[in-house]
């Protein structure tokens, strides 16, 4: 039975509203002390011409470049111990001026700090007022204007003069040049501003206000803003007030503009204001309550990647990058590892309603950009003590005909009418009220989803899912032994249902009941049965969050996967969820991340949206918004905000190391053979986070391609060969801006010494001249075997030529012989048979005869022994010092043993290892034998010595006998000693004889040892 609202009802209803204002927090990021920073007390924040940022402040001041601070205090220079303010040198960009607590104006350049006090008619000591510098400027002249607390210092070089705005010396907060070419800067409460042109000075008008000036800032159109002591915040056009609005803080610290056009002011924590319709439009305020980690905020300064960041008294730096998410804290969240996917839902206005313990959250966007709050207080949804574990299984959804049901507690539903109302919360009318036992079935309800038929489907612990007519209140169950996890209704009406441990159920709608269609499991390609989450996107795909196995997708009948292997945070999947731009949402147990719009296959994350369990998912599809829920906060991230364009973030190098020892930073680097081990250290500055970049590098003459990006910002290379090398590094930012002109560094790696031109020249030559050399000698080997050739043939001609002729002639003489020739007669044989010559004719024919045969028989011997010198000597084997020796102590022992001549042979033992040539062996063997033949047949010696002797690089031949000498036997005009001397001055030595009457002969032969080589 339907029940019917009452006026009762609908008074409690009344009561119920609640206005409570809830507090949302924004991703703030805090550096302090523990971070590096040198105190938490920053006072002033620039971002210098390359990109670091300059935190000044108490101790001193800090650059910061994306990773870590660098310090510089009183130990490194400065004069005191407190910077004020920072100025950067036009004219030499990365030179910085630093205005000093009583110190007066610092000077950082090339990392070393100089400091100087202002002098112009006050004494000039450390802590006067005019040493007090709150703003520094320097104007196209290379003038450094500071502002004081006696007013503004002018300081050209070494010359500093005063210079006076009318009159007033007042304290000097800021210098802002603005684009028309005017420099405006303030004395106290009174706003001038400077012409260069003309030098004229100009009060601006802003009426009868009276608090001191704290800062000034120009905005995208040309406005300019300016903040007071007390809060206030002007509007300048024209050179007058145009509007003023209080803040309500103690002073306006600092204002910026963002790429939106809103201005975001430091005043008593941080305010957003709309530039439209002020001063009347509202400001949205960020304090300590929105995750500010301090209230008091000082300067506000937006980087070149639109990062905001504050300055504050006692928090050090604070950053807000990420202006596109909002946390809502949330206590007593009506969900848990979400059924259905409906702990929150979204109605067609935009407007998103979370289901908690306390009521039910209404959130939506206001005139302001920000997020507003209400809380509806619904009795309906306050937990049952006695049924608490259920009490946490909340679902809501929206039905076609727009009503707004939720589950109850313990069982029921509950359905109310939504009444939008202009800039403000809805209002809530129940009309609907559905009892356990009497409307549904009884059990604990998991959650509630509404198909396009308007019937709802009802999720019971333990009893399957339910189908409700919400008309006639008809029911119909089904998979009672399952717990449905997940509900989708697709493009042909079919029912998707995916369960917690039985696969996914798609049933096919007829008439009023439906008919299981097909049964999806393990066995059909799931990697699992276990379904938390199901999405059809607009391509037809239906995709599958699993409990432990990543996603599935479906698509014409086969399943894809996608896991922490193709970069999933987590395979525990949630919630699915796609926005109109075809992005699809994953909610996980580490996080919330996306696919790219163009390729749903490639996965991508937010470093923001990355640390929490998340339970619920879905899309604000009018705001281009995601909305996900983990187990005690809401986050709204705005992923459709446009982004401003990302600058190249620039890259340096910042070191060096050959072999593991330092180097200078400079072109031209001349490194020897050895010293190529190089390690090159970089980094780019992006102030976003210090993981925002990865380095893509090459070394030219070794990579001409560019590398893949990597993470570390150090990349080395071991064993280079000689050559000239560039290295090249840029850095890449998250959305692939790359840096507009990479950081490079040329060095040589000089070859070694055999491996330079000249050295190369001169072994070529070295080795031209060898083969040159080698040609030579083979040439000359080959000339000196047709030498020998010719000398064998020469000698054979000569030698065995005249001893045949002399045997022939011999025999031709023996036959001529008077007793002989009558035997060769042509009659001898008659005259024999007559008897006419008789016996003692032939006697002495026999005996004529026979002396010829015997000078034949010595003539063929001497024949046969040189042709065996000449044998001897060509023979390759007997090339040694040995083989000689052998061959003339054999010839030697012969000759005098058949004399009964005593012989002593004396051979030096260095000499047998000595290889002789051909022609060398056969000289020494004639000159030794004809001395031997000398002295045996001529001298009459009873003993002869032959030696042979190293003396020096000679090679020493003697022979010596105890006979008559030569004179005595008058041979000193033989040919004998003639061929000895010929032979020994052609082998390049020298021939000595001794010899006297009586005294015996010395023949002594000196060979240079140069000469003995075979080779």
């Amino acid at each position: 039975m339907q029940n019917k609202p009452t006026a009762t009802t609908f008074l409690v209803l009344l009561l119920c509203y609640s206005a409570l204002g809830y507090a949302q927090l924004l991703p703030f990021e805090q550096y302090s002390i523990k971070d590096g920073l040198p105190s938490n007390w920053i006072t002033a924040i620039v971002q210098d011409a390359r990109g670091y940022l300059w935190a000044g402040g108490d101790g001193g001041f800090a650059i910061y470049d994306g990773i870590r601070f660098t310090n510089y205090d009183v130990d490194k220079g400065l004069p005191v111990g407190f910077v004020w303010c920072f100025g950067e040198s036009r004219k030499a960009p990365g030179t910085m001026y630093l205005g000093t607590n009583g110190g007066g104006l610092a000077t950082f350049e090339n990392g070393k700090i100089t400091a100087r006090l202002l002098r112009h008619g006050l004494p000039a000591k450390p802590g006067a007022l005019h040493n007090t510098i709150h703003a520094i400027y320097e104007d196209d002249d290379g003038t450094v204007w500071c502002g004081t607390n006696v007013g503004i210092y002018q300081v050209r070089g070494d010359s500093v003069s005063f210079f006076f705005a009318s009159g007033d010396s007042g304290i000097v907060q800021f210098f802002v040049p603005t684009r028309d070419g005017r420099l405006w800067f303030n004395a106290r409460e009174k706003l001038y501003h400077y012409t260069a042109g003309t030098g004229a000075v100009k009060q601006v008008d802003l009426g009868e206000q009276s608090a001191p000036l704290v800062c000034l800032f120009e905005d995208a159109d040309g406005i300019v803003w300016c903040g007071a002591e007390g809060g206030a915040l002007y509007k300048i056009q024209q050179d007058r007030l145009a509007a003023s609005k209080s803040t309500g803080a103690f002073d306006v610290g600092g204002i910026v503009e963002d790429h939106e056009g809103n201005l975001w002011v430091a005043a008593g924590g941080l305010l957003k204001i709309a530039k439209k319709n002020f001063p009347h439009s509202e400001f949205t305020r960020f304090t300590t309550a929105n995750g500010l980690p301090d209230n008091v905020v000082g300067s506000c300064f937006l980087d070149r990647e639109h990062n905001l960041w504050l300055s504050s008294r006692r928090g050090g730096l604070i950053k807000l990058s990420e202006r596109s998410l909002t946390r809502l804290p949330f206590a007593g969240l009506a969900s848990r590892p979400d059924v259905l996917n409906h702990t929150a839902v979204v109605d067609s206005a935009g407007h998103l309603f979370v289901a908690t313990e306390r009521g039910l959250w209404e959130i939506w966007r206001d005139d302001n950009g920000s997020w507003a709050i209400f809380l509806h207080v619904l009795p309906a949804l306050a937990p049952r003590p006695e049924k608490r574990f259920f009490a946490h299984h909340t679902s809501v959804a929206f039905a076609p005909d727009g009503l707004l049901w939720h589950t109850i507690h313990g069982g029921g539903l509950a359905a109310y009418r939504v009444t939008r109302q202009p800039r403000q919360a809805s209002r809530l009318a129940l009309v609907r009220k559905l009892a356990p036992g009497r409307d549904l079935p009884d059990g604990n309800p998991l959650g509630i989803t509404i198909d396009r038929r308007n019937r709802i489907w009802y999720v019971i612990w333990g009893l399957g899912i339910v189908q409700i007519d919400p008309v006639t209140l008809r029911s119909q169950s089904y998979l009672q032994t399952e717990t449905p996890q997940a509900f989708i209704q697709d493009r042909q009406g079919r029912i998707w249902i995916g369960t917690f441990n039985d696969g996914i159920h798609v049933f096919e709608v007829a008439e009023d009941s439906l008919r299981r269609q097909r049964h999806f499991s393990v066995r059909q390609g799931l990697p699992s049965n276990r379904i938390r989450a199901l999405l059809q996107r607009r391509n037809g795909e239906i995709w599958i969050g699993h409990r432990f196995d990543g996603i599935s997708i479906y698509r014409e009948g086969t399943f894809a996967r996608l896991t922490s292997k193709d970069g999933l945070l987590h395979n525990a999947v949630w919630a699915l969820a796609e926005d109109s731009e075809g992005r699809v949402w994953i909610g996980t147990s580490a996080g919330v991340q996306q696919t790219e719009a163009e390729d749903s296959r490639r996965l991508r994350a937010n470093a923001h949206l990355i640390g929490r369990f998340t339970e619920g998912l879905g899309v604000i599809a009018s705001e281009k918004t995601v909305w996900a829920m983990s187990a005690d906060e809401l986050i709204l991230y705005e992923y459709g905000r446009t982004a401003p364009p990302s600058p190249p973030p620039p890259v340096y190098l910042t070191g060096m190391r050959v072999n593991g020892k330092e180097q200078p930073l400079q072109n031209g680097l001349q490194l020897s053979h050895d010293q190529n081990v190089c390690t090159i250290l970089f980094t780019g500055i992006s102030l976003t986070g210090a993981n925002a970049l990865r380095y893509t590098y090459r070394l030219a003459g070794l990579q001409e391609e560019w590398q893949e990006p990597i993470a570390e910002r150090v990349v080395t290379y071991a064993s280079l060969r000689p050559g000239n090398y560039t290295f090249e590094v840029k850095a890449v930012n998250a959305g692939g801006v790359e840096s507009r002109v990479p950081a490079a560094i040329s060095f040589k790696i000089t070859p070694p010494f055999w491996q330079r031109w000249w050295f190369i020249a001169f072994c070529l030559i070295v080795l031209g001249s060898v083969l040159y050399g080698i040609h030579v000698v083979r040439l000359d080997r080959l000339v000196a075997i047709e030498r020998i050739r010719a000398r064998i043939a020469t000698d054979l001609h000569d030698d065995i030529g005249a001893g045949l002729t002399h045997i022939g002639l011999l025999s031709q003489v023996a036959l001529q012989k008077k007793n002989v020739r009558p035997f060769f007669a042509q009659d001898s044989d008659q005259a024999l048979a007559a008897g006419e010559l008789d016996l003692q004719t032939a006697a002495a024919a026999v005996h004529e005869l026979g002396g010829a045969m015997e000078r034949m028989g010595n003539v063929a011997r001497e024949l046969s022994a040189a042709m065996s010198d000449v044998v001897w000597s060509i023979n390759p084997q007997h090339d040694s010092g040995e083989a000689l020796q052998r061959r003339l102590s054999v010839f030697a022992h012969e000759i005098c043993r058949a004399r009964n001549i005593a012989l002593h042979f004396e051979v030096a033992e260095q000499i047998a290892g000595i290889k002789l040539h051909p022609e060398l062996r056969r000289s020494l063997l004639l000159i030794a034998k004809e001395a031997l033949h000398n002295a045996v047949k001529y001298s009459g010696s009873p003993s002869l010595a032959i030696k042979f002797l190293l003396q020096g690089k000679n090679l020493v031949v003697e022979i010596v006998d105890a006979g008559k000498g030569i004179a005595a036997t008058g041979t000193e005009k033989g040919n004998g000693l003639v061929n000895m001397r010929l032979r020994t001055e052609k082998l390049g030595g020298t021939f000595e004889l001794i010899s006297a009457p009586g005294k015996g002969t010395q023949i002594k032969a000196l060979v240079p040892l140069k000469n003995l080589s075979g080779k």
